[in-house]
């Protein structure tokens, strides 16, 4: 009991201090509440019923806890007395069975003929007496015990009642604290309600706030990808960079090194021009250097020629394709009118042919009739209706040649009107007054005599046969000239396909297809300055080959001069000098390239390079023979102008040495 007393008294210390720390922190927030926001206020008054609804259970377990401590305290005492009174009824039970016991034993009748008492009886009877003694004992000594207990018990209720005054006195303080607390709250409730109306409104401004923040949101998204792609940007253009730098320190190294290059072969240069003066000065003073230089003017006059010669060419040649192209326009158009008079003229044949065939058949009547006649005629002896009827007939077939006469004539014209249309069929014209004069022909032999006018009709059927067959490889022809015109039509719509294909391919052209092209041009370039150096290295050996045939070709004749002998060695060992200076030269100039011929850089040859090698005595024949370079070809022949231009100058000066 004082152990669940004093658990109790703790627990009811700590809900105590629970409690006043709540009133504290309601306190302390009061103030606070006020100046909350809408939403703040809100929760904030949420939690203050959630805590007051706490404070209101935690009251209701201290009142319930407080009725089972009063319960249990009327309880003590009477459990005591109750002790006491068992313990009495025991003693005053045990007492009676003794005097009972010792009544039995003085009442009882005594056995005299046993006359001892038996231990055992003793035994027992004074265990019984111990016993009870034992028990008087602890009797005493509980009930001692007990009336110690009840007087704690006694004290401690009066304490706890104490207690239970201060509880109650303390309970109604809460109860008022409680009642002042919801007296707050209602405060609170209406303050709230004003809150809420300011919340309503706050949070459409905070919406509306939450929209622009998002927008800004997405913008400074915007903005931060925007800054993270400049950053990789800015990487990758910073390692460029720094690529670029290296490369740029290659280059100047590089440069460096052709120009140390460039110093060497400028002083090689010298030299040579000085060798080259010393052997103008000499070759001046030949009768040689005259004819030379007019040879040399024809061949700068030939090569003016022929450049001429080309401009022109190629004027021809961008006339002709411009008269072409009128020329198929004028055509095409003459092909429609062509055939639209064609057409025409086809549908008046056919009108004619029908015609001559329904006068065909009317003179095929009249020869009937003729031949009726004639047989009549010879029957009739009289002489005069013969006569009549032959001049009848003679009259009727008269009309009907002059019929075909002016169904011929119609024919003439059209004929004519045809040649006029179709001037490419002159075979044409040739047979249309070949028929003419054989329909003049037949003519004049129908009206000489009636033996003829067969002949005549025959002669009408064959000229209509022709016209027919005329007709018709006409319209062969046309058929023809059609399917050429479709042709040309197709050629010039491919043409113009190609042109349009290629336009577009030209402004289609990249900064990477230029690279391209300009790397094919310096490849081809690369090769025409190599079959330059073969040929100048073909060359000196020829000349190398020819000094040995002739020193060969004076040891063998029997004069042997020495002194040309010399002179041909030492002009043989200057060139192998020379030849071997051209391999050194070359093989710098391929390294130079080489270098220079770096992926997207450009080949840029020095002139003191170029102008280094020096060209056989067969190189100008070569230019010379070389077909002149067409429009495509045009950065080669800017390209190879010095170097033919060096190699002919050095060409003369090799000439001059030889004579």
């Amino acid at each position: 009991m004082e152990g669940e007393l004093e658990n109790s008294q703790f627990e009811l210390m700590k809900k105590d201090e629970t409690i006043r720390r709540l009133v504290e922190r309601q306190g302390g927030a009061g103030g606070a509440r006020l100046v909350d926001s809408g939403g703040a206020a809100g929760s904030r008054l949420a939690e203050l019923e959630t805590r007051c609804n706490q404070l209101e259970s935690l009251v209701a377990i201290r009142d319930q806890q407080l009725r089972s401590m009063e319960q249990q305290l009327a309880k003590i005492p009477f459990t005591g007395t109750q002790r006491d009174a068992a313990k009495d009824r025991r003693i005053a039970d045990l007492e009676e069975e003794l005097a009972r016991l010792r009544a039995h034993g003085i009442d009882a009748p005594r056995d005299f003929t046993d006359k001892s008492v038996t231990s055992h009886e003793l035994h027992t009877v004074r265990m019984k007496m111990e016993r009870s003694e034992m028990e008087l004992a602890q009797k005493t000594s509980e009930l001692a015990a007990a009336q110690t207990r009840l007087q704690a018990a006694t004290e401690e209720n009066a304490d706890l009642r104490k207690h239970l005054g201060v509880l109650r006195d303390s309970t109604t303080a809460k109860e008022q604290h409680a009642t002042l607390l919801q007296s707050d709250v209602c405060y609170c409730f209406t303050k709230l309600q004003t809150a809420r109306t300011v919340c309503f409104t706050t949070k459409h401004i905070i919406e509306a706030l939450r929209a622009k923040l998002e927008t800004k949101n997405g913008q400074i998204e915007q903005k931060e990808k925007l800054c993270e792609r400049l950053e990789s940007e800015l990487t990758l253009t910073k390692g460029h960079l720094a690529d670029l730098r290296e490369t740029n320190k290659g280059c100047e190294q590089r440069m460096s090194q052709l120009v140390a290059r460039l110093d060497g072969l400028e002083t090689v240069l010298r030299e040579k021009e000085q060798e080259l003066e010393k052997t103008k000065q000499k070759l001046l003073a030949q009768p040689d250097v005259q004819m030379e230089r007019q040879m040399q003017l024809q061949i700068d006059e030939a090569n003016r020629e022929k450049t001429r010669l080309q401009c022109l060419i190629d004027d021809l040649r961008r006339t002709a394709e411009k008269e072409k192209t009128q020329q198929l326009e004028t055509f095409q158009e003459q092909n429609r009118q062509l055939t639209a008079a064609i057409e025409s003229l086809q549908k008046e044949l056919s009108d004619r042919q029908i015609l001559l065939e329904s006068q065909n058949e009317k003179i095929g009547d009249l020869d009937r009739e003729l031949c009726s006649a004639e047989r009549q005629r010879k029957e009739q002896t009289p002489q005069q209706t013969n006569d009549e009827q032959l001049a009848e007939a003679r009259k009727e077939i008269e009309s009907l040649l002059r019929m075909v006469q002016t169904l011929e004539k119609d024919k003439s014209s059209l004929l004519s009107q045809c040649k006029q249309l179709q001037g490419t069929l002159e075979e044409v014209h040739k047979e249309g007054p070949l028929t003419t004069t054989t329909s003049h022909r037949s003519d004049t032999l129908t009206l000489s005599t009636n033996g003829t006018l067969k002949s005549r009709v025959e002669e009408l059927e064959e000229a209509l046969r022709e016209s027919v067959s005329i007709t018709a490889e006409r319209e062969l022809h046309v058929a023809q000239q059609k399917q050429l015109n479709q042709q040309l039509a197709l050629q010039l719509s491919e043409s113009r396909r190609e042109v349009c294909e290629l336009r577009k391919m030209v402004k289609e052209l990249s900064s990477g297809d230029r690279e391209e092209m300009v790397r094919s041009f310096e490849a081809e370039r690369r090769k025409h300055i190599e079959q330059l150096l073969q040929l100048k290295h073909e060359a000196l050996v020829a000349a190398i080959a020819e000094k040995d045939a002739h020193i060969a070709l004076l040891e063998q004749s029997h004069e042997r001069p020495r002194d040309e002998i010399e002179t041909l060695r030492a002009h043989k060992e200057k060139l192998i000098e020379k030849l071997k200076q051209e391999n050194d030269r070359r093989a710098q100039l391929v390294g130079s390239t080489a270098i220079n011929v770096a992926p997207g850089a450009q080949i840029q040859p020095s002139l003191s390079a170029m102008g280094t090698f020096a060209p056989a005595p067969t190189m100008p024949l070569t230019v010379a023979a070389a077909p002149l370079p067409t429009a495509s070809s045009t950065a080669d022949q800017v390209m190879l102008k010095p170097l033919i231009r060096l190699g002919e100058a050095q060409m003369n000066v090799s000439l001059k040495v030889k004579s």
